[in-house]
């Protein structure tokens, strides 16, 4: 009996019926409930995954500015609030949760198929280390702070390393005291930027225990590090880009997957002023990777729902969505930063466009099922973003393949999309604007376009060629 409804119609474009089933019957112990905690959950039951586990002892102190966090109940178990905010997002999940101190006998309880430890406290990841060498579960660690953040995964059942070498780590403890711990990020508070890029990068973890296509050494470790020229290095290079954003006013053109993402962070860091403009309502399918959209939504307007989503987050931000599409001539003005989170190149041209005769900075976002991009534009330091992409001839080619296809009876639709690259996306392309708008300006902007691919061999994030500099040879105003 197929149990794809409509709003896992995309994940199962994407990946195929069978592995979609697959993902609703996975079963996923999540330990802790900070920012990184929340994200992981909320991702998995965009995701489809319908059986998770979640334990800590946090309760609600009234001032939080979390994603699932949307009633401030003070003293309320935390985990509890986070679990009737994932049952909107996903209205099959069938969460078992624990409102008490972690032990491991919980999870003994449950067997769940891969354990997420997102929590900043070495004890407990030591206890879910424990679980998983005795069970053989696959085990991810990941932490963060204001502005990194890491992810490690253990694979108990590797082939790429030896049985004899496996057992004597395993046993010994050395690998996992000096590597899953992550005692660098003890004591320290999770933020949603890095939050939201190193949950995408664990869920996709999960996919893959969950879809068999577990690939790689016992260990693996993945660093996202906004103080990293290269965004993925351990160690910090360039200077400090936080301060008080209460001061700026960002413009986000597309209300979608991305737009999503990029609003809730924009929430969550206290953004003074934010307009958002979408013309599109919300569908059933696009619960799948839109997180700040719940059951019952459907019908209703993008731009004004994430604009309710984000007060929700943090009252202070000042949201004005506009239900219409975003056209050459609305103007940036009085704009310090906007976001490209649109899925046609004829807009992104126009927004490019735009911001080249207003000379506003833009972040631009694309996804695909599995791998996404980001690129930038800052006034008098790059190029503008068409001359970076091409944006205009794309759309022209693409929109004469659609008239042929339209003729012929059929049409072309959007990259299937789903959560993973777009929490990623969204989450960092928030980051760069940080460092755009940073006071510090343009010290540590991206040097080439940001590129994450899922299937990639090694580290899933690398840069494209360096950004060409400055903007007297451009055209695009002519």
């Amino acid at each position: 009996m197929k149990r794809i409804g409509l709003r896992d119609q995309r994940n199962a474009e994407a990946f195929g019926e069978e592995n979609a089933e697959r993902l609703l019957d996975g079963r996923v112990a999540v330990v802790g409930s900070g920012s990184l905690g929340q994200l992981v959950m909320g991702s998995l039951a965009g995701l489809g995954v319908r059986g998770m586990y979640s334990v800590d002892d946090a309760v609600v102190l009234g001032n939080e500015l979390e994603p699932l966090v949307l009633e401030k109940e003070k003293n309320a178990s935390k985990v509890e609030v986070i679990g009737r905010s994932v049952r909107k997002i996903n209205e099959d999940a069938e969460l078992k949760i624990s409102c008490g101190r972690f032990q491991e006998w919980q999870i003994r309880s449950y067997s769940p198929q891969v354990v997420v430890d997102a929590s900043n406290d070495p004890m407990k990841k030591l206890r879910c280390f424990d679980y998983c060498v005795d069970y053989r579960v696959p085990f991810i660690s990941g932490s963060t702070d204001r502005y990194k953040g890491r992810m490690v995964v253990f694979r108990p059942f590797s082939r790429l390393v030896d049985p004899g070498l496996r057992s004597r780590m395993i046993r010994s403890g050395f690998f996992f005291k000096n590597e899953l711990t992550l005692d660098a990020y003890v004591g320290k508070e999770q933020s949603g930027v890095p939050s939201g890029v190193v949950a995408g990068l664990i869920v996709d973890q999960v996919k893959r225990v969950l879809l068999n296509e577990e690939r790689g050494d016992i260990f693996e470790e993945i660093n996202y590090n906004l103080y990293s020229r290269k965004r993925f290095g351990r160690n910090d290079s360039i200077v400090n880009c936080f301060s008080d954003y209460s001061k700026y006013t960002a413009v986000v053109v597309g209300a979608g997957a991305l737009g999503n993402f990029v609003g809730m962070q924009l929430a969550l860091l206290g953004w003074g002023k934010v307009l958002i403009y979408d013309d599109d309502r919300i569908e059933a399918h696009n619960r799948n990777r839109q997180m700040m959209f719940h059951s019952g939504n459907e019908g209703e307007m993008k731009s004004r729902v994430l604009s309710e989503r984000m007060r929700a987050i943090n009252a202070n931000v000042a949201v004005e969505g506009y239900e219409k599409r975003f056209v050459l001539g609305d103007g940036f003005s009085g704009a310090d930063l906007v976001f490209s989170c649109v899925d046609t190149a004829r807009t992104r041209y126009e927004i490019s466009k735009q911001a080249l005769q207003d000379e506003v900075p833009v972040v631009d976002g694309g996804t695909t099922a599995r791998n996404g991009r980001i690129s930038i534009f800052v006034p008098g330091e790059t190029s503008c973003l068409n001359c970076q992409n091409n944006f205009k001839e794309m759309a022209d080619r693409r929109e004469k393949a659609e008239q042929k296809r339209l003729r012929e009876g059929g049409c072309l639709y959007a990259e299937r999309s789903v959560v993973v690259p777009n929490i990623i996306i969204g989450s960092a392309m928030v980051g760069e604007g940080l460092k755009i708008v940073y006071s510090g300006k343009q010290k540590g902007i991206l040097e080439g376009n940001f590129f994450y691919e899922s299937t990639r061999k090694d580290r899933p994030f690398y840069l494209g060629p360096r950004i060409k500099l400055g903007t007297e040879e451009c055209i695009c105003l002519d």
